[in-house]
């Protein structure tokens, strides 16, 4: 599983929480069309209705300075964060919970999630006080293992993680950081999901 973090307009927000079935579309805009059948002869005479191309996406696609991409490390971000395996509180478990549902639109693994402007700020602020120091606290290997937390090694009893992958999740952090400052400063949204 992969955490995705999109910039996009207020604009671009509501229309997508106005028409959820959207996202979809935003989220495919930009891959390669979906590869045309081609049919063999009795196929093309038995076919009744013919094969319609897909229209093009009335999105462009989101930029790559507008993702940030957390990789599998979504879930031990989300514990360092929280102390929790799915809970929290806001702005803490903004990985994992709040901002509002794109309908109930399944884009991997359940709907993805919108953050308006005010909500980044809360996040970027959050974000601002994270620190090695701080996440050191929830780095016990027994509990992230019994909280059962996507990344850990279940055949490492009891190990947390090391100063290298505590690094490695700074460094998500502070990409994290950027992204989400970055988005408050231009007043805009950020669509959050796992896929």
């Amino acid at each position: 599983m992969i955490c995705s973090l999109n910039r996009i307009s207020t604009s671009l927000a509501q229309e997508l929480l106005c028409y959820p079935e959207r996202i979809t579309e935003l989220l495919d805009a930009g891959l390669p069309p979906a590869p045309q059948k081609h049919l063999g002869f009795l196929q093309k005479l038995l076919t009744k209705k013919p094969i319609e191309p897909t229209p093009p996406s009335r999105y462009m696609p989101i930029g790559e300075d507008d993702i940030c991409d957390l990789d599998s490390s979504w879930h031990l971000l989300h514990y360092f964060f929280t102390g929790t395996a799915w809970d929290g509180v806001m702005p803490a478990s903004f990985l994992l919970k709040g901002g509002a549902d794109i309908g109930n639109v399944d884009v991997g693994y359940g709907p993805a999630r919108c953050f308006m402007p005010e909500e980044v700020q809360r996040i970027a602020g959050f974000l601002g006080g994270i620190t090695l120091e701080n996440m050191q606290k929830y780095n016990d290997g027994a509990t992230m293992q019994k909280a059962e937390i996507y990344g850990i090694n279940p055949k490492e009893k009891g190990v947390g993680l090391n100063d290298e992958q505590m690094g490695y999740l700074m460094d998500y952090v502070a990409a994290m950081k950027k992204f989400t400052d970055e988005t408050a400063q231009t007043r805009q949204a950020i669509l959050i999901y796992l896929f």
